[in-house]
């Protein structure tokens, strides 16, 4: 052995009876070492760094014995005391210098950075075992916790001082920015009740091992050696932000990790919103760390080895509304986007019945159509909408009669390649409706709900676009703003309206459009709500990611109050998966078996993808048709001919077998 390894395991035999062979394992300070017992049990023994005293060495081990003994479901690995039943010891180096050493029971698996993919349920169990160590520690105490360290971000300012390491004055300017704004949230940091936290679950903390079927598990969280006295929201920051490391959906992870975590503490919604600027904190103090502790240990990988990663994300950040953040963390634990998007909703509902009609119709008795992907055939091709399509949606209209299409449904229409994450044609796309359609004359008036102020006007001439487009500000008699969202608007208001302008109860500000200027679509009014409007995007989107749902449906909620309708009126109702997977295992054989764990339920299919109800697409490389695709035009059209004439099987005569055999085997010599 060399690295003082011979010289350890001599150690650890002497302390607690233990042979085995010791493999070095990555730290900052001390020394880590995995060792496997010729028993065939393995332990991980941690040498303490000749600096360390014994007050520090007793933090840990109790802590960790705390956490065990409150709640053993926590995946933090046991202490295993000496024969004499304490829990460390000191012993001499190979210089004669006293270190303290304490064993650790070793807990399987691979640590979370080297382990893929990162799915969401993973990082969703990852945050309730966080809530659950928080909770073991709860009322722990000792003297160490109050020390002074450079990870406490009630003090991460400390990094301002040394922003001159960072030669890049770009990333300079960037850790500048983090900085102001940490600046800012001190005082409601610092209203923030302390208890005892881990402090440093990252990615090399955190064990995972998949289960017998493939389901990766958190199998353990390592390292207290961070453990400090600090508010409960530093603790989620940190996890959040290294689960969010090059995550292909960032936003997706974070919301999943606080969403376990909530699941298992509730946190407030002034919590949440800390969450974010103190998760960029966090990667400007190990940025600004890595950069310090690289030039004094050069060649030391361990203190770069989120270096990159970090960079990358504070890059990637600078495009993340922080408003919005707040209202993805607070939908993902079921609270509305902002305290103040829930008092309007409130005042909305109570409302109900007394604004001004938008559009004069009869709405209580329009017809709702669907445009659903689960009842509509519509489009026929779901990588391009025609024109024609787009022109004729649903039935037609005339006078003041109208109907309406749903709020919340996913809807196969919006084919562009604005509506796709990618730039190919299968790739996910945004489908779920975020308004209510009125579908009326091109015409037809417009008017407020209630009193308003102009605070959008827009031409948006793109295919399938808004065309004419206005957001109207009001303002609840509480004070609470919000808006309303109107889109295929003739583009004559564009010139009429400007910014600023009030509009009163009841106004005409404007018309509906005729395909031609309102985006290509059959003339209609896009009314959409807007509880949160700080957290919209410059954009105002229309429609949501399905996979971002709970946040849209936070920040444009269900605009049936201000029509004075009842919200199931216009809302879109999801197939019951499970109600229909049941309603199957009654009334078919069980030797006719679904495919998966959680069976797919699809309802179209378009060339070599098949669609679920929200119009995820999915390659199918499995079924019994990609030679052909789904939906072919052509074979659409022969069997639908074929049905037509005549469905029977082969017991008869047709001139189609004989046609079909030839062209199967055209070599066959009776052909």
């Amino acid at each position: 052995m060399t690295d003082g390894r011979a010289h350890w395991a001599e150690q650890l035999h002497q302390a607690w009876g233990i042979e085995g062979d010791l493999h070095p394992l990555a730290g900052e300070f001390d020394l880590n070492f995995r060792v496997d017992a010729h028993d065939g049990r393995q332990f991980v023994l941690k040498v303490m760094r000749s600096s360390s005293d014994h007050a520090f060495v007793e933090m840990l081990c109790t802590a960790h014995v705390q956490i065990r003994t409150r709640d053993d479901t926590v995946p933090v690995p046991p202490v295993l005391p000496l024969p004499s039943g304490e829990l460390w010891c000191a012993r001499p180096d190979e210089r004669g210098q006293p270190r303290f050493l304490w064993l650790l029971a070793a807990l399987p698996g691979e640590v979370y950075a080297s382990t893929f993919p990162h799915t969401l349920p993973l990082i969703h169990e990852l945050g309730g075992c966080v809530a659950r160590l928080d909770r073991a520690l709860v009322g722990f105490t000792h003297p160490q916790l109050q020390r002074g360290m450079k990870w406490d971000l009630r003090h991460a300012g400390w990094i301002a001082a040394h922003l001159d390491r960072i030669g890049d004055l770009d990333r300079r300017a960037l850790l500048g920015r983090v900085l102001a704004r940490h600046a800012k949230l001190l005082s409601a940091l610092s209203g923030q009740p302390l208890a005892p936290i881990h402090n440093d679950v990252n990615d090399y903390n955190v064990l995972v091992a998949p289960e017998e079927d493939g389901t990766p598990r958190v199998t353990g969280i390592l390292d207290l050696g961070d453990l400090i006295l600090g508010p409960i929201v530093a603790e989620i920051a940190i996890a959040a932000a290294y689960v969010a490391l090059d995550h292909p959906h960032p936003e997706r992870a974070i919301a999943a990790l606080v969403a376990g975590y909530h699941a298992e503490t509730p946190l407030s919604g002034a919590q949440l919103e800390l969450i974010w600027p103190l998760l960029l904190t966090r990667l400007a103090v190990s940025v600004v760390n890595s950069a310090m502790v690289a030039k004094e240990r050069p060649g030391d990988s361990y203190v770069v080895v989120s270096e990159a990663p970090a960079w990358r994300f504070l890059e990637r950040a600078q495009d993340f509304s922080e408003a919005r953040m707040a209202a993805h963390l607070r939908a993902a634990c079921g609270l509305p986007a902002t305290d103040a998007a829930g008092r309007v909703l409130a005042w909305l509902d109570s409302s109900r019945g007394s604004f001004a009609p938008v559009v004069p119709a009869d709405l209580p008795s329009a017809p709702v159509v669907s445009l659903a992907f689960a009842e509509s055939a519509m489009p026929r091709d779901l990588d391009q909408m025609r024109d024609a399509e787009a022109r004729a949606l649903g039935p037609d209209v005339h006078g003041t009669a109208a109907w309406i299409g749903r709020y919340g449904e996913p809807r196969g229409i919006y084919t562009d390649a604005a509506f796709r994450a990618g730039p190919y044609r299968g790739a996910p796309r945004r489908t779920v409706h975020l308004g209510v359609d009125l579908f009326m004359e091109a015409g037809t008036q417009v008017h407020a709900p209630c009193d308003a102020v102009v605070a959008v006007v827009a031409y948006r001439e793109g295919h399938l676009d808004y065309g004419g487009m206005v957001v109207l500000r009001h303002t609840t008699p509480a004070g609470d703003d919000f808006a309303t969202l109107y889109g295929h608007l003739s583009s004559a208001m564009v010139d009429a309206l400007k910014p600023g302008q009030r509009v009163a109860r009841g106004e005409v500000f404007a018309n509906l459009g005729e395909p031609g200027e309102n985006g290509g679509w059959q003339p209609h009014l896009h009314f959409q709500l807007v509880a949160a409007p700080e957290a919209m995007p410059a954009n105002w989107p229309g429609v949501a990611d399905p996979d971002d749902l709970a946040l849209w449906r936070a920040i444009s909620p269900n605009p049936a109050p201000l029509l004075n309708l009842p919200d199931d009126r216009v809302a879109y109702r999801p197939l019951d998966t499970a109600g229909i997977t049941g309603k199957r295992r009654d009334r078919f054989a069980s030797n006719l078996r679904l495919s998966y764990d959680e069976p797919c339920l699809f309802v179209r299919g378009w060339r070599t993808h098949l669609y679920d109800q929200w119009g995820r697409p999915h390659l199918d490389a499995y079924n019994n048709v990609p030679h052909v695709g789904h939906a072919h035009p052509r074979l659409a059209a022969v069997a639908c001919d074929q049905m037509g004439r005549l469905n029977t099987n082969t017991r008869y005569l047709h001139p189609a077998q004989i046609e079909f055999a030839r062209r199967c085997w055209p070599r066959c010599p009776h052909r």
